[in-house]
């Protein structure tokens, strides 16, 4: 019953000349000529309106018991036409849609951009991690009364910077560890300030009460406290340092309790402070002479990732690079190499650029804005390449997924020129940028690209009844170049599971004289589908399409625009025999 129903739909899909002729040759030679009358008034009278079409069914249907052959069980066989998968490939089938840009007229162009250098803040700053001790051990005995300051200090540690004279800091994250321990044996107060270090205003304060000590032993403390967001005063008690930080201690007494002696050789002070891990936001002084040796790099890229093997010859490209300086010095950048690398094909081209390649690149000093959302006004450094100034082209016809490179960054070539107001926040600091402009115009040979898209074949129990046969690939390609295409069937994980044999070159579409497309070029492809391979493609799920190009007259270049696609459809022609 199923494949009657089958037949029926087959009616709405298939032309009324094509069903006539293959449903009267199945009936007996003395009703066939009523089946094609039948089907002749129908096609006459009726344009399958919606009423119209449950007369055609009820006909159809009246037609199809009418049709009885003399064998006890009879039988038809036609043929079934349908789609059994379907893609529709363009330009941004090949490459990342986020490369792509498009003008008025639809030309493609590729732009590719990205940050390929960024200088490491630890390069340029540090502050290493500090100990503060003091201990005091008396030389004489003598009474010490209950709720008596007994030490106060003011004291200065300079912080261990190389080559940096820095007069104030902020910092992004670090802690001070305080560590505190008490041998008298009575209960003592502990103050430890650090008067040029605030937090909105407010110096860090840290007091503790430590228990009284027992007989020959101690009472200790040991506390982490978080420096984020303080800002120190490097400059000393004075104002006149640098990489100086005054801290306080001060002891005394607690209040209740007797006089204790204490004894020469006791120690009477022990306390102990130390910067940890910490990493500043912003710093300003002088940020010293360096210089900077980065590299080499690698940095890969996707711009040319879809290309499976070939060659092309671009028409023309653009490269700019752009060096940023967000820091508040002067510089030299100089890049001592650039060179594409093509892993596939394990090639490697060096990039000559006599403006860019071992030249030195005078960088001016940023300077500061006083916003605190954006603090820095950077200075560029632009270099744009070119066919005329470079060997750009050859660079990039490479085909490269990975560019290396290595530079140099001299800081402060003419030293503190600034009277000690070089400024860095280091979450602005130098940076280098390339951006490629690519028009997609160019001339290939046999370029090869990839892609993976899925499929699902619909009414797949419409099929089960399919036998062997010739399915057809129509190709109707819109681009100006011939194409080979291979298709391979995949699962739901992308992993194989057959191949479609393509024997025939798809045509390159109709252009005119400047090689634009006037009409797609449509190209029948027979594929042979045993009911295997059939039951292989029901179970695909994904389509690998690999195609290469070839563009006429080579190396002349062919512009690509948005609407340029290759459509490609699998569709059946098989016997379908119905009981």
């Amino acid at each position: 019953m199923r494949n009657r129903l089958n037949f029926i739909s087959i009616l709405y899909s298939r032309p009324a000349s094509t069903l006539l002729s293959r449903t009267a040759a199945s009936c007996h030679p003395e009703r066939s000529r009523r089946v094609r009358a039948s089907f002749l008034l129908l096609t006459l009278k009726f344009k399958r309106s919606p009423i119209q079409k449950i007369f055609f069914t009820l006909i159809a249907v009246s037609i199809f018991f009418g049709c009885k052959k003399e064998h006890e069980r009879p039988q038809w066989q036609v043929n079934l036409v349908g789609p059994l998968l379907h893609a529709s490939l363009g330009v941004e089938n090949f490459i990342a849609d986020s490369l792509l840009q498009y003008d008025s007229s639809h030309a493609v162009s590729i732009v590719y951009e990205d940050t390929f250098y960024n200088t490491s803040p630890d390069s340029l700053l540090q502050i290493p991690d500090t100990i503060i001790p003091t201990v005091l051990t008396l030389p004489f005995s003598f009474l010490l009364q209950p709720n008596t300051p007994f030490y106060s200090s003011s004291n200065n540690t300079v912080l261990g910077i190389s080559g940096v004279e820095l007069r104030q800091a902020t910092i992004k994250s670090g802690f001070i560890r305080i560590e505190t321990h008490n041998r008298i044996p009575m209960r003592v107060i502990y103050t430890f300030t650090i008067p040029k270090a605030k937090l909105n205003g407010i110096p860090f304060h840290f007091t503790t009460t430590m228990n009284a000590a027992p007989p020959g032993g101690s009472t200790d403390f040991v506390g982490m406290y978080d420096l984020s967001g303080y800002k120190l005063d490097l400059t000393g008690p004075t104002g006149n340092s640098v990489n100086t930080l005054t801290y306080n201690i001060a002891a005394q007494t607690d209040t209740g309790g007797v006089a204790r002696t204490i004894n020469a050789g006791d120690t009477l002070v022990n306390i102990s402070a130390g910067l940890q891990n910490i990493v500043p936001y912003y710093a300003k002084g002088y940020l010293g002479q360096k210089e900077l040796d980065e590299g080499p790099f690698s940095r890969y890229t996707h711009l040319f990732s879809p290309i499976q093997s070939g060659s092309f010859r671009l028409q023309d490209v653009t490269m700019k690079i752009s060096i940023q300086n967000n820091i508040g010095v002067d510089a030299q950048a100089t890049i001592n190499l650039m060179k594409s690398f093509n892993t596939i094909s394990n090639t490697s081209v060096h990039l000559n650029a006599p403006l860019l390649i071992n030249h030195i690149l005078n960088i001016n000093r940023a300077s500061e804005t006083g916003n605190p959302l954006y603090p820095v006004n950077p200075t560029d450094y632009v270099v744009v390449l070119n066919n005329s100034n470079s060997n750009l082209r050859t660079f990039l016809e490479n085909q490269p997924d990975r560019i290396d490179y290595a530079l140099k960054l001299n800081i402060n070539p003419l030293g503190n020129i600034s009277g000690s107001n070089d400024f860095i926040y280091t979450d602005y600091l130098v940076n280098a940028k390339i951006r490629i402009d690519m028009p997609l115009s160019f001339a290939a040979d046999h370029l090869s690209f990839a892609d993976t898209s899925s499929f699902s074949v619909k009414h797949e129990t419409d099929y089960d009844a399919v036998g062997d046969g010739t399915l057809t690939l129509i190709a109707d390609n819109g681009f100006p170049f011939e194409a080979a295409v291979r298709l391979f069937l995949l699962d739901g994980n992308n992993h194989f599971v057959d191949s479609i044999p393509i024997s025939t070159t798809i045509a390159a579409a109709s252009v005119d004289a400047n090689y634009k497309v006037i009409t797609p070029k449509r190209t029948l492809i027979p594929v042979y589908v045993d009911a295997a391979r059939r039951q292989r493609i029901y179970n695909g799920g994904n389509l690998s399409v690999y195609a290469s190009f070839t563009t006429p007259a080579y190396p002349q270049s062919v512009q690509i625009y948005s609407y340029y696609k290759l459509d490609l459809k699998l569709v059946g022609d098989a016997p379908y025999l119905i009981h």
